[in-house]
């Protein structure tokens, strides 16, 4: 899950596992009402996790405050962290195959920053 909030301001861990009978999306989207005041506009994808009974029936509750718009699972043109994964994975990596994890890594590393410089890539996938 991409998460995107003012410095200073990132909401709860997304992952965290919450002791209790509330799934931990639940219990994420709970902690987000805590600590967000105003009206909150989560974008989601279609894991089974976010199509619960339970989450379905958190967010009808608190449907003044959360809303949760929902994503397919994968589309790299209407999700920037998609589109940079799909682009490390096609330019960045291409058909080299490194030998090791450092290889990799500075494969990987080289392509982001090059994509941190080159701002208007990115904006072309809107």
């Amino acid at each position: 899950m991409g998460k995107s909030a003012p410095p200073g301001r990132q909401p709860a861990d997304a992952h965290a596992q919450v002791p209790g009978s509330a799934p931990p999306c639940v219990a994420f989207l709970q902690r987000l009402l805590k600590q967000i005041a105003g009206k909150i506009y989560l974008i989601v994808y279609g894991h089974l996790v976010h199509k619960s009974g339970k989450a379905r029936r958190f967010e009808d509750q608190h449907r003044l405050r959360l809303r949760q718009i929902r994503m397919p699972g994968y589309c790299p043109e209407l999700n920037p962290d998609e589109w940079l994964n799909q682009g490390v994975k096609t330019n960045g990596l291409g058909k080299s195959r490194p030998t090791n994890r450092t290889k990799l890594v500075a494969i990987v590393r080289t392509h982001v920053n090059r994509r941190q410089k080159q701002p208007q890539v990115c904006d072309a996938a809107r």
